[in-house]
């Protein structure tokens, strides 16, 4: 075994990445959880952003928002996407600029005397696409896909679900 001082100097000084882990449960066979949404560049603040129930969703190449999403956040489209469904057959949908954070763990914090536990957000700025007219999701209006969850570790087993960053 080697000593860690006899490893080069870019490797000792390498901070290491502190992961945290947000769990849930899964239900008819679908992972739902809140997600926060905010224009993209905006400043990270709380007040700034409106909570969403997002699917989860493997098998989606593109994260999608519904029409009340864009209302709600105040969205602008920035262009259009090719969008290609299960048949194959390809549509446009209008693009849109967002944050989406997902509370990865709570934080207790001090506030006069007394401590509150705040939720930390992870996440990232990513263009997302405008549900189709033909989509019409019951329980959601976020819809993550695998260009949001690249970067995260996501672990299913049985009823449980646990994801990290």
């Amino acid at each position: 075994s080697r000593n860690i001082h006899s490893l080069p100097a870019e490797i000792n000084e390498t901070p290491i990445k502190q992961t945290a882990t947000f769990s849930g449960r899964v239900l008819d066979n679908q992972i739902i959880l809140v997600v926060w949404v905010t224009i993209s560049g905006d400043p990270q603040d709380w007040g700034d952003s409106k909570a969403y129930n997002a699917l989860l969703d493997t098998g989606a190449q593109k994260t999608m928002v519904s029409g009340k999403v864009v209302e709600e956040v105040g969205l602008i489209a920035s262009g259009v996407f090719p969008i290609s469904g299960v048949t194959g057959d390809t549509i446009t949908a209008n693009k849109y600029k967002v944050r989406i954070d997902i509370p990865i763990m709570r934080e207790e914090r001090s506030l006069g005397g007394g401590t509150r536990a705040e939720p930390v957000l992870s996440g990232k700025d990513i263009d997302v696409a405008l549900f189709p007219d033909s989509f019409k999701p019951g329980t959601f209006d976020v819809l993550l896909g695998m260009d949001f969850l690249y970067g995260f570790h996501l672990t299913i087993f049985a009823d449980t679900f646990i994801l990290s960053n």
